[in-house]
Parts: C-alpha cells; sequence; structure tokens
C-alpha cells in the first residue's frame, strides 16, 4: 500500500462555502456546491448614490475571487440581489 492509496478526499459543502461567503460579504449569501464548481446568491445594501452597476460588479468579482482563494472551487455564476438603496446609515453598504 502506498500513501496515494491512503489519501482521502477534502468536500466542500454548501453550508461550508456559504459560512465563508457570507463572512466575505457581511451579509446573507446563498450557495449551491457541485463537484468543485459552486454558484452563490447573495444579497446586498448599495449605498445612494452609488452606482448600483458598479457596486455589483466590483462584488460580483471580489466574491467570486476571494471564495474561489479560500475554498480551491470554481466560482462558475455570483447572482446579486440589491435588496435595498441606503442612505448611509445600513450595515452592509457598498460604497
Amino acid at each position: 500500500m502506498t500513501l496515494t492509496d491512503t489519501r482521502g478526499t477534502t468536500v466542500v459543502t454548501d453550508r461550508a462555502v456559504r459560512r465563508i461567503a457570507g463572512q466575505l460579504l457581511g451579509g446573507k449569501v446563498g450557495a449551491k456546491v457541485t463537484g468543485e464548481h459552486v454558484t452563490l446568491d447573495a444579497e446586498l445594501s448599495v449605498t445612494y448614490p452609488n452606482s448600483v452597476a458598479a457596486a455589483t460588479d466590483r462584488v460580483r468579482a471580489d466574491l467570486a475571487r476571494d471564495v474561489a482563494e479560500l475554498t480551491g472551487l470554481t466560482v462558475d455564476r455570483v447572482d446579486i440581489t440589491v435588496v435595498s438603496l441606503d442612505g448611509g446609515r445600513g450595515e452592509r453598504r457598498i460604497e
């Protein structure tokens, strides 16, 4: 028996990715892991009058990069729902 015969596999669960992405974003994130690929669904508040498109593009790119780096999974898609335009007093703001 060689070392490679006794190695196991590491499985990264939906819950683990959800928690990692949620900590990165500071908000609610859903995750669906299929093999070595993941799809994320995030909820985000954007501070008015910032561009919603620019904020979501930035969050999408940052979240995909960071989740991939921390989990070793390929992030196929990041869907973002803007749940509110904040006047500057909310907790989860992108400026």
